[in-house]
Order: C-alpha cells, then structure tokens, then sequence
C-alpha cells in the first residue's frame, strides 16, 4: 500500500498501487462464452483508494516501520499525535512539554518526526526535530509529554556558519531525520538541519532511558539530554539545506541530499565522504 499526506492534513491510502494487470486471454479463449456470444473484454484491475483528513497543518508524518499501521504526524504547532490507519482514529495525543524554568510555555514547532521503534521494541519512541533546533523523545506506551529534549546549537554541538566561519549558535530548523542501523546490533539518528549540518546520535541508551528530572532549558537538564543520547560525529562538507537523509541496510553508506543540487555518499564508519553527484532537474 501507498500512503500520501498532504499539508493541509488530507490523506489517502492506495491498496494495490503496485499490483499487476492481469494479462489479456489468449486469442480464442475468452472470445465467446457458451452461447457462442461475444463476451465482455477483460477489465484491468483498479486499486481501492481510501481517503481521510488529519488536523494540520503537517510537515512530517511516517508509517511505524514495526507494522502496526500507526502514523505519527505532526508540523509547527500542531502538535505530534498518532493515527491508526485500520481503524481510523488518533489513538494518542502528545502533550506540550512543561513550563520552562521562567514559567514561559514552550511551543511545539514540529519540523520533521521519525519513528524509532526497531531501535527499542518494547517501546514506542518517536524522535521529533523542531524549528529551533531541538529533538525531543516521546514514547507512547509511556506517557504523552517528551522525556527529554536535546538541544543542539550549544557546547559540542555548535556547528559553524556558513557565511562567517565562526561558531554558529542560533538556533536551525531541523528539517530532516532518519533512525537506521550502523554498527551491527547499534542503531543512530541523523539529523539534518537547514545550514548543511549533518549529526549523527547514538541510541543505545534508547531502551532504558527514563523521563528527566529537571525542567527543560536548565543546564543540567540540557547535560543529562546529552548524556542520554550523546553525539557521536558530524557530517562535513554539505551545502544547502539538509532535505533528506538515508542509510544502507548494512550500515555501510549514508546519502544525503541538500538544496545545493548535489547529493552526498558517506561512510558513517570513517566520517568520510566517498562521492559527490550533481543532481539534474
């Protein structure tokens, strides 16, 4: 099955997009039915199309890769929720994250959302990117505000800017995000954001994470953040904004492709790029 979202929250699901038309009797068979009549020609195969609304507006939404027919969506202040495509109703609602330490509310901002529940079958982890350059990590099965956010324009993190070549530490949309296996039984999220940085984080600590104690935007809270899903490397000489991002099932390649027209191969082991393609319009 095919699934489409549009922004403005319209979906539908295409059953047998791919299937095949069955091929066409051979010549003399099928011709005339048992009266000796002509019968009727043979019809190719139409897929079913089912057709729903999701509130909006959206700027991600992806399919739980477990197979359990939920999909996570969510964009700007629409906050991240899940719908169940079989039975057609959103069976969770995520909750806006507590009041800072200043007891201002923190707006949602929802950018891109991937599911990471390969990386922790036990539970139902959704990693979400915002517009200011933050990754929250929700769980489902556990409770609808985020256990904790890693912010990452600060310290380790702060990337350089592109125009100036001094450290850039404002905040950048997090615009696309991809949860793949690396290292054997190990499992990464890469996080692109809209000045060419790519990152990549590591979620072997992802089954057993417990929600945070402190408040978010506090220093201790943005330490223990890192601590829980720690940085492992970046991801250099992309330009242009980060507009997907994809590893090979064995871990062996990364590719990304940025509005720079190009599209970028690296070996995630050697932080290396290996190939650069221009990409034609």
């Amino acid at each position: 099955r095919a699934l489409a979202v549009s922004q403005d929250g319209s979906a539908s699901v295409v059953a047998d997009w791919c299937g095949e038309t069955p091929p066409a009797p051979a010549e003399g068979d099928g011709d005339m039915d048992e009266t000796g009549e002509a019968g009727e020609e043979a019809q190719p195969a139409q897929s079913s199309t089912k057709q729903f609304t999701l509130p909006g507006p959206i700027s991600s939404a992806q399919v739980d890769p477990c197979g359990s027919g939920r999909l996570a969506f969510g964009g700007g202040d629409n906050d991240v929720k899940i719908y169940d495509v079989e039975r057609g109703e959103i069976i969770w609602r995520a909750k806006n994250m507590r009041e800072n330490f200043l007891c201002l509310r923190i707006p949602p901002r929802i950018a891109s959302l991937q599911w990471a529940t390969r990386a922790a079958p036990s539970r139902s982890p959704i990693l979400v990117g915002t517009n200011d350059g933050k990754i929250r990590l929700y769980d489902a099965n556990t409770q609808r505000r985020p256990l904790f956010e890693v912010t990452t324009y600060i310290g380790r993190q702060r990337g350089s800017c592109g125009y100036t070549g001094v450290n850039d530490d404002q905040p950048r949309p997090i615009v696309s995000c991809i949860v793949a296996p690396t290292r054997g039984n190990e499992w990464s999220f890469f996080a692109g954001n809209t000045m060419g940085v790519l990152r990549e984080y590591d979620l072997r600590k992802l089954p057993t994470v417990e929600t945070a104690k402190v408040l978010p935007g506090r220093k201790s809270h943005i330490k223990w953040a890192n601590d829980q899903m720690p940085m492992r490397r970046g991801y250099r000489g992309i330009m242009g904004s980060v507009r997907a991002v994809d590893v090979h099932c064995s871990g062996e390649a990364l590719v990304a492709v940025s509005l720079g027209r190009f599209a970028y191969v690296f070996e995630p082991r050697r932080k290396k790029m290996t190939n650069k393609v221009y990409l034609k319009q």
